[in-house]
């Protein structure tokens, strides 16, 4: 018979500390597959030309908003800054997927009426395409992902416009509904 407990299987009739060991060994596989780290140099440099492109087409300069550490760049939009963001993933077969993220922290998640919260906010998923609100560490996001492979400047722009057409569509209903304000940069 199995319990988890505390992040780690015990076992009856077999020692903890056995059983502990292959718990942390769990837990490593699971820290490694959620890790995120930068894409090679050849694919960034690609990407990152393809984004500061659609950035200086909406008349931003990339270079300025760029934060490389993070390979993310900081728009500051209205009403709300936008994220994009170069992101890859390792999966348990040893080989990596390639992301982009483009995101926009709307709002800090009222503390009441939280069920009322996140009924809208599924609601309005239903409505949406391409982009999804999430809750995060007492925030609420406005999200669109996509694979890098195969990924043009016409939809990179496809997907800046949508996190930001919907950011202009919702954060004003959530707003008025939940009186709470949008988060500054």
């Amino acid at each position: 018979m199995l319990w988890e407990m505390r992040g780690c299987y015990w076992r009856k009739g077999i020692t903890g500390m056995a059983l502990n060991v292959l718990g942390r060994v769990r837990d490593t596989v699971t820290q490694r597959l959620s890790r995120r780290v930068t894409p090679p140099d050849k694919v960034l440099r690609r990407y990152k030309k393809m984004i500061s492109n659609v950035l200086s087409k909406k008349g931003v300069d990339a270079d300025k908003f760029y934060n490389d550490q993070r390979m993310t760049w900081i728009v500051p939009l209205q009403p709300v800054p936008v994220f994009i963001r170069l992101v890859r993933r390792e999966r348990q077969d040893g080989k990596t997927d390639d992301f982009i993220e483009v995101f926009a922290r709307m709002m800090q998640l009222p503390s009441e009426p939280l069920v009322a919260v996140y009924r809208f906010l599924l609601g309005f998923n239903m409505t949406l395409v391409g982009t999804a609100f999430a809750v995060d560490s007492g925030y609420i996001y406005l999200c669109s992902q996509r694979p890098l492979e195969g990924l043009d400047e016409n939809e990179l722009e496809d997907m800046v416009g949508a996190v930001i057409a919907v950011v202009n569509q919702a954060l004003p209903l959530l707003q008025q509904e939940f009186a709470v304000g949008a988060v500054p940069l």
